[in-house]
């Protein structure tokens, strides 16, 4: 299979809701996305915004186990909790299914003490992570995983992809409110993957894009070892829309383009 191209571009998408700061200057990522996704992993959580991204997608995260879903954070059972209380069941959810008894003990130790009650969730959840931390002596699996879980360790993929579609298919963006979570564990490893849609800059005069489509980052770990599994991270494009007012010619370039680089690994 032909290699896609992997270059530098000169800006970086906007974080969605404005929460995360984006870099001011972008490095060149080129071909060491994958090592710089886990360079960015393996940093310590008080260096990550895990708790600012969890605590606002917590109810567009799906957790399955071996294939059944066991938390879904889009069902009407959250609709009317605060994120302290949804964070809190995913973090309960994965750990239980992790069998990560330090934190389970964590939970109910201190979360509701440390992070329910009022406030800024994102520094609470914060202060809680350090402390667990400090209190089990190093980063239980659970917390390794939530590592993955932010905007962060997917910029370098996300220049990746741009640099290999936009030079044929134009400049696209986040689509508001696209960004998914799903963590699919099973008895050897976990596969956290992102989801995106994005759509075209350029719009037709009444404001619909010319294009959407969708693309995904998945990240295996091994949370017991504290590793994430660099070589096998991938990018998948998909569920491509050309708007109905974009012309054909156009149109077959941009779904050839992909199409030829529907998985950059």
């Amino acid at each position: 299979k032909k290699k896609a191209r992997m270059g530098c571009m000169a800006s970086a998408p906007k974080a969605e809701g404005g929460s995360t700061p984006t870099p001011s200057v972008i490095p060149d990522f080129g071909t060491r996305w994958k090592g710089d996704i886990a360079d960015i992993c393996s940093r310590p959580m008080e260096r990550l915004p895990t708790h600012i991204d969890v605590p606002r997608l917590c109810k567009k995260i799906v957790v399955s186990r071996e294939g059944k879903v066991v938390f879904d954070g889009k069902s009407d059972k959250y609709n009317d909790q605060n994120n302290a209380d949804v964070t809190k069941a995913l973090l309960s959810t994965v750990a239980k299914v992790l069998d990560d008894k330090g934190l389970e003990g964590q939970i109910q130790a201190t979360y509701d003490k440390l992070v329910v009650n009022g406030g800024d969730v994102g520094s609470k959840l914060a202060a809680w992570f350090t402390d667990t931390i400090q209190t089990l002596g190093s980063e239980p699996p659970t917390l390794v995983l939530f590592k993955t879980v932010h905007q962060q360790c997917i910029f370098p993929a996300f220049y990746c992809m741009r640099n290999v579609l936009e030079p044929t298919i134009g400049k696209f963006k986040d689509k508001r409110g696209s960004w998914q979570v799903a963590i699919d564990i099973t008895d050897s490893f976990v596969t956290v993957t992102h989801t995106k849609r994005q759509q075209s800059q350029g719009a037709a005069p009444d404001g619909t894009s010319d294009f959407e489509f969708d693309w995904s980052l998945a990240i295996p770990i091994n949370p017991s070892e504290r590793k994430l599994d660099q070589e096998n991270l991938m990018i998948t494009l998909s569920n491509l829309e050309p708007a109905s007012h974009l012309e054909k010619d156009k149109a077959k370039v941009i779904a050839t383009c992909l199409e030829e680089n529907k998985t950059i690994s």
